[in-house]
């Protein structure tokens, strides 16, 4: 997860979207705060809404599940011998 937030800042937050009231790293965690309209200065890019945002986080969230568990999965397991 803590990639994925990374990865948020670094390619979406003030590329796909800009919220005055946006504390970097911790929008991530925060999908609903992301854009409060253009009234209050915030901004979407052209062709960008707030559900292909979300449509967006879905899918890092999934990415990041998925290569965790496949990472798990892969562990050597380690036994007891006496």
């Amino acid at each position: 997860m803590i990639l994925s937030c990374v990865l948020w800042e670094q390619f979406v937050v003030n590329k796909i979207y800009y919220c005055v009231w946006g504390i970097s790293y911790i929008d991530f965690f925060f999908p609903d705060h992301w854009y409060h309209g253009s009234s209050g200065g915030d901004m979407i890019k052209p062709g960008w809404s707030v559900s292909k945002l979300k449509n967006l986080w879905y899918y890092i969230i999934a990415v990041s599940i998925f290569v965790s568990a496949a990472l798990a999965s892969s562990r050597p397991s380690f036994s007891k011998r006496g």
